[in-house]
């Protein structure tokens, strides 16, 4: 695994790797919901919120 995410320039390549990122997580039992601040290095934060979807939802 890469600790290295300078490579992330586009928005279809920030979802691909936020999905692999929560996915793995969640494979390993680590709760991924829930709401906190992200900072940068260079001081911009963000208000993070994941929040799971229901299955059955999706069918319809």
């Amino acid at each position: 695994m890469t600790t290295q995410f300078d490579d992330v320039a586009t928005r279809d390549e920030f979802r691909r790797r936020l999905s692999e990122l929560i996915s793995a997580a969640s494979e390993n039992d680590v709760r991924v919901e829930g709401g906190w601040t992200c900072e940068s290095i260079a001081g911009n934060q963000w208000d993070v919120v994941v929040a799971g979807l229901d299955d059955a939802a999706e069918e319809e």
